[in-house]
């Protein structure tokens, strides 16, 4: 698969490299986990992708995961910058736990909402400069940036690429404008 890499501006946003934790089912949430060697050669694989894309700059979160994948993937030759604005849904108590314990329908109330995320989400977008921007998030994240860029709930956003794989890739050609900082 081959990217164009003519793309003028727009948003490329991946998932971070797989993790033990999600080999096993485990919510890290905001713990510092670090790639697993499935995840380093996904991150690989994602670099192969994007070569002869332009991209000026990759975003990542501040959580090891996620940064990993985005050192792998700039090649020490596009800038890399981690934010707490991209971290994972803060899981509160139920960090830790395995995916299938979980009763997605009633979280403990010490969980990041689906509404805290979306503003962290448009807080993010609101800074960006004008260019060709990748973003290496996280399955909550990056569902939130979705419903955010396109205007849908963080349940509609869950089917695109960059939420369910690891080093998926997704797409979106807006428009960012120096004068509003708005995405378009």
């Amino acid at each position: 698969m081959e990217l164009d890499s003519s793309l003028s501006s727009g948003l490329l946003i991946s998932r971070h490299g797989e993790t033990t934790d999600n080999e096993m089912g485990v919510l890290s949430g905001h713990r510092q986990v670090g790639l697993s060697p499935r995840g380093y050669a996904q991150a690989r694989r994602l670099e192969v992708l994007l070569r002869g894309t332009r991209i000026d700059t990759i975003y990542t979160s501040d959580l090891r995961r996620s940064l990993e994948t985005g050192i792998i993937v700039s090649r020490n030759a596009i800038k890399v910058c981690s934010t707490p604005l991209l971290r994972e849904r803060d899981g509160g108590s139920i960090t830790g736990r395995l995916r299938h314990e979980v009763d997605w329908d009633k979280l403990p109330a010490d969980v990041e909402s689906c509404s805290e995320m979306m503003d962290r989400a448009y807080r993010f977008l609101r800074q960006l400069a004008p260019g060709n921007i990748l973003i290496i998030g996280h399955e909550g994240i990056n569902k939130a940036l979705i419903a955010v860029l396109i205007g849908c709930s963080m349940r509609e956003a869950s089917y695109q690429t960059c939420v369910k794989e690891h080093c998926g890739l997704s797409y979106f050609p807006v428009r960012i404008y120096e004068s509003s900082r708005e995405a378009v």
